[in-house]
């Protein structure tokens, strides 16, 4: 990266997420995870090492008319609204997670759309960092699983239950709720995340990649 990397330190807030984490001088390129700062028109100003690989790749993320897009007009429309809210002109800044579909039936990648405070001359606009997972890393959260397909915190707790290998009965005491409810809520998320079987959700479940930094080399003992 540029002069983000050369003379600054950016400091990541993931609001909608929990957490936050400082990214020092080439932190971004000690990272597994795609790394693309963009303004609030989604117009690329940085990205590290590994999202050049992916926009290289143009498999579902790509540069069109100098944007960040994605491979399918919808999700190009969401990924845009994602932007402007981690990026406003004016207001409260916010995050927010989408999938965004591979070709070859691969698993889709995993987007965070997160604000970015800079504090540097020059980058006084509000920007965003766009982080994209690489696909074979695992266990998306209850958060960002609930965010991801429409399910509530209740459908989404049991669908990972069950990732976890679960059982509807070892969960009625677990969870506090009767069995019927259980079914109930099991049978939504199966609706809203576009599967039959619940073998097929566990599936689902497993194969949704998960940001996570790689650490840096320098720190290993």
């Amino acid at each position: 990266m540029g002069p983000l990397r050369d003379a600054a330190r950016l400091h990541v807030e993931l609001i909608d997420l929990g957490y936050s984490f400082p990214i020092g001088p080439g932190g971004l390129d000690h990272s597994s995870v795609g790394a693309i700062i963009v303004n609030g028109k989604g117009q690329i100003v940085e990205t590290n090492r590994a999202a050049e690989r992916i926009l290289r790749a143009g498999d579902g993320l790509l540069v069109r008319y100098d944007r960040l897009s994605a491979s399918r007009a919808f999700e190009t429309a969401k990924l845009a609204s994602l932007i402007a809210a981690a990026a406003p002109n004016a207001g409260v800044a916010s995050a927010g997670s989408m999938l965004i579909a591979r070709g070859r039936g691969q698993s889709p990648h995993v987007a965070r759309v997160v604000p970015v405070d800079t504090w540097l001359p020059g980058y006084d606009l509000q920007m965003a960092m766009v982080l994209v997972s690489i696909p074979s890393e695992k266990r998306v959260s209850e958060h960002e699983l609930a965010q991801l397909y429409g399910l509530t915190p209740a459908e989404s707790r049991i669908a990972l239950a069950l990732e976890r290998g679960k059982r509807l009965t070892e969960l009625v005491a677990e969870f506090g709720v009767q069995l019927s409810t259980l079914r109930t809520q099991l049978s939504s998320a199966l609706k809203k995340c576009g599967v039959e079987r619940q073998s097929e959700l566990v599936r689902l479940v497993t194969s949704i990649p998960v940001a996570h930094p790689a650490p840096n080399e320098t720190d290993q003992t």
